[in-house]
């Protein structure tokens, strides 16, 4: 991964050098307590020190995003069965800090939603909803309102962690309807993906089948990302489990098996939401 990349803008300066250098060091460890001890971690810890006692200098405030960026990074690999959620939630939470000091409301909420779904793979769901509900909020406020729909979703994801599922499916639908009213055909088939995984718990396997035909139909007529086809994948062969259907449950195993083959081929590990879903 290029620094260059990730940052664009950056310019060969020697100030702006030495940050690229601490965020490859950053980047190489596997989680943030690998790199505690980084000249990174040091100099991250350092600025968040500023903020609290408002001595932050217009140098730093130049390295500020570059920092929030690199924690929301690491604190968003909401879905990998390896994260720590503690973790997460240290690294976003600092991210969120900065974000309010730069007044950046976009960001800000957006780190609100991923900090709502971490709390609530902590078991901890009046503050999962709240950080979401409050997302929604910031949205709003600066008429942001095509970000409210994943906002929806993520509640959606909240209550069916929370095994409340008719909740669940209210707030997929209001997204569902939302990206449905757009036309946009790659957000109907993610939406339509966590409907059917919660029809399908919640034994309602007429409309489960209904959306997954559907979705077929949208996957052979779109291109769809590789992993929103993996969770379709998944959904899928757990519907065709539950009913009987293991001609095609194995046919959506062989191409969900196919995908992650074709992402190692290319040192890439991928995984489904769904696979860490009970």
């Amino acid at each position: 991964m290029s620094a260059l990349l990730q940052y664009p803008g950056v310019g060969g300066n020697t100030k702006n050098s030495m940050v690229i250098r601490i965020t490859f060091l950053f980047l190489a460890f596997g989680s943030f307590a690998k790199a505690q001890d980084s000249s990174y971690a040091k100099h991250m810890e350092v600025l968040l020190a500023k903020i609290e006692t408002k001595t932050i200098t217009s140098e730093d405030k130049a390295d500020l995003k570059s920092v929030a960026y690199n924690m929301e990074k690491q604190g968003q690999k909401l879905d990998d069965p390896k994260q720590d959620y503690e973790v997460s939630l240290d690294l976003l939470s600092k991210a969120i800090k900065i974000y309010k000091y730069l007044d950046d409301t976009f960001n800000l909420a957006n780190n609100l939603k991923f900090r709502g779904y971490v709390l609530a793979k902590l078991k901890r769901f009046g503050l999962a909803k709240g950080e979401i509900k409050q997302a929604i909020s910031l949205y709003r406020s600066k008429k942001l309102d095509w970000s409210i729909p994943d906002c929806n979703l993520y509640l959606s994801r909240v209550f069916d962690i929370e095994k409340k599922i008719d909740s669940a499916v209210y707030y997929c639908n209001l997204s569902l309807n939302y990206w449905e009213s757009k036309n946009s055909a790659r957000r109907v088939f993610y939406n339509q993906t966590m409907l059917i995984s919660l029809f399908t718990k919640a034994g309602r396997l007429t409309e489960a089948k209904m959306l997954q035909e559907g979705s077929e139909i949208i996957a052979k007529g779109t291109k769809i990302n590789l992993h929103d086809l993996i969770d379709f994948y998944v959904v899928s062969e757990a519907l065709y489990k539950k009913t009987n259907d293991f001609s095609n449950s194995r046919r959506c195993g062989k191409l969900y098996a196919d995908i992650l083959t074709g992402f190692r081929g290319q040192g890439v590990t991928a995984n489904s939401y769904f696979d860490n879903m009970p």
